[in-house]
């Protein structure tokens, strides 16, 4: 047998695992629709990387989360702004992610 005859077995067999099993949908509701947008330094990125620890072991397979870099903890919060002169109009905006934080001053 040739190494081309035994790629086509694999091949039909990673296929046939792909249409007969596949758990893409519910891989990815887990992290698009439960855990949500993975922004690093936030809360549900942590939860993201403790998933797939927790997933990765439920099927047998041996994983740890291991620190990158050195990021701080980042939450969108609440943000309203108000024009007051020339005269008083509520403002639409955003904070980016990991803009510093307002000085105690303002």
């Amino acid at each position: 047998m040739g190494f081309g005859q035994g790629q086509e077995q694999v091949i039909a067999a990673i296929q046939k695992e792909a249409n007969d099993n596949s758990q893409l949908e519910q891989l990815a509701h887990e992290l698009m629709d439960v855990i949500g947008p993975r922004l690093v330094g936030t809360p549900q990125m942590k939860a993201a990387n403790d998933w797939a620890v927790a997933t990765y072991a439920k099927w047998g397979i041996e994983a740890k989360n291991e620190a990158w870099g050195q990021w701080k903890g980042w939450k969108r919060g609440i943000t309203h702004i108000d024009m007051l002169s020339p005269r008083l109009v509520s403002l639409k905006g955003m904070q980016l992610a990991w803009s510093p934080s307002t000085s105690k001053k303002g």
